[in-house]
């Protein structure tokens, strides 16, 4: 990795040099919280600067076009906007939170949010072809197999129909140069748009090609998990930004949302390269169901034969046992006060069942804001929150359950008696929320301390609505 980074500097100091200077921002923002602006730099979202605002106005200087660049306050992130040569932008600040901006002369970008909009619905087609996919995978059914195959085959023609209407409509604005790089698609389709632009003598190819080749070279899951997640997760950054704790959660949740879905595209989008091989052996970070799935699909025979995703493909058989949509089975235990308890027993209602211990300071962390949930519901008859403990010392198991003056029941994971034992013990993440319907099906099922934001509003909005 350190190696890496060198090649990153050096070439990307190289690369930037060659570029003319820039032009002024005009932001336009009536809120009272701070404001912070990014630039993308070596494919990743460099340091954050704060915006000084006088009679609501602040002017950012663009030193080198083209750039691109984002809105940063405590409730996460704005949709990316570029400065483009010869461009006068002006961004409009719309919505404080979630952070929604208006921009106005950003020619550029444009074609790059036409570019993920073709990405999003193939995400979505793939989505609908995941039950039958995973049928066919754990049953070896080879005839379900290709016909799965043969959808996700047009699904891809469809969208490589698509990319190719983008690319032509940026062409012709003279815009493509701007965006061809960092967007969102395949590697190879970049390289065929890139002979394309050689083709017809485009000018400005030489540049693209250093930092498309630079982007091959680097632009890895690994990279994007290092490179967009670890910056703002810095102590003195978010300090900088003045938030309390429930804050603080808010934004890493955002940022490793963020992260998560760049860090998926770019799995995705060269999916049998040994580089993404290597680093998805290590350092996966497709936590969801659909994604490790979604990942699976673009993979040939031989690359889900390799050895170096056996732990990805582990996870993706154990999330497709609780995952959304699907009944949660039966168990029964006693729980810290002697009482016997069955899931069963909360049927007709939502119940959160929350997999921790006492040892798990994540887990911990969490509890105040699972209580505000539990205070929140519980009287309303149709919610509740069970416990359910990985400890293995049952007196700590108990000194935590008083420490923390927990008003639910709990359990624990290793007395639990089960009618599916292979689906209870498909929960291996601490902390781990799941949620389950009325029904008895679960709704939501996520890990990761972070991940109670998104369990929450869930929550919040089946009562709200």
């Amino acid at each position: 990795m350190m190696n890496k980074l060198k090649y990153i500097i050096i070439s990307c100091m190289l690369f930037i040099s060659t570029f003319v200077y820039g032009q002024q921002i005009r932001i336009e923002y009536t809120g009272t919280d701070s404001l912070w602006i990014s630039e993308l730099w070596a494919f990743a979202w460099n340091k954050q600067v704060p915006l000084n605002f006088e009679n609501d106005i602040a002017v950012y200087q663009v030193n080198k076009t083209p750039k691109v660049l984002r809105l940063v306050s405590k409730y996460g992130f704005s949709s990316l906007f570029m400065v483009g040569d010869d461009e006068t932008v002006e961004v409009k600040v719309v919505e404080s939170r979630p952070l929604k901006i208006e921009v106005k002369g950003d020619k550029s970008s444009v074609f790059y949010h036409l570019f993920e909009k073709v990405n999003r619905q193939y995400i979505v087609g793939k989505k609908d072809l995941i039950e039958d996919y995973m049928k066919a995978y754990l049953n070896n059914d080879t005839m379900l197999a290709g016909r799965v195959e043969k959808q996700l085959n047009k699904l891809r023609n469809k969208r490589e129909k698509a990319y190719w209407k983008v690319f032509r409509q940026a062409v012709n604005a003279g815009k493509i140069n701007d965006v061809l790089v960092i967007a969102n698609i395949p590697l190879e389709l970049k390289y065929q748009m890139f002979d394309q632009l050689e083709q017809r003598e485009i000018a400005g190819v030489d540049q693209v090609k250093k930092m498309l080749d630079l982007y091959a070279k680097i632009f890895t899951p690994a990279y994007v998990y290092n490179m967009f997640f670890y910056p703002c997760m810095w102590g003195d950054l978010l300090n900088m930004q003045g938030m309390n704790k429930t804050e603080r959660n808010e934004f890493i949740s955002v940022t490793k949302k963020d992260m998560e879905y760049a860090y998926y595209l770019a799995a995705c989008n060269r999916a049998c390269s040994r580089e993404v091989l290597e680093d998805l052996s290590s350092v996966i970070q497709l936590r969801s169901f659909d994604r490790l799935v979604g990942y699976h699909m673009e993979l040939d025979e031989q690359a889900k034969r390799d050895t170096l995703l056996r732990s990805l493909t582990e996870e993706m058989e154990k999330t497709y046992l609780t995952r959304s949509g699907i009944p949660f089975k039966n168990f029964t235990a006693e729980t810290s006060r002697g009482e016997k308890i069955s899931l069963s027993d909360y049927r007709g209602k939502y119940v959160l069942l929350d997999f921790w211990a006492s040892w798990c300071g994540p887990c911990r962390n969490i509890l105040p804001e699972i209580k505000v949930l539990y205070d929140k519901y519980y009287p309303s008859g149709k919610f509740d929150v069970l416990g359910i403990s990985k400890d293995k010392d049952r007196q700590k198991w108990l000194e935590g359950i008083k420490e923390e003056a927990l008003p639910w029941k709990n359990i624990l994971f290793s007395e639990v008696k089960l009618s599916d034992k292979q689906q209870f013990n498909s929960v291996t993440s601490l902390p781990q929320l799941i949620l389950i319907g009325p029904d008895g099906k679960v709704l939501l099922n996520v890990c990761g301390a972070d991940k109670i934001v998104p369990m929450r509003d869930m929550i919040n909005n089946l009562f709200e609505k």
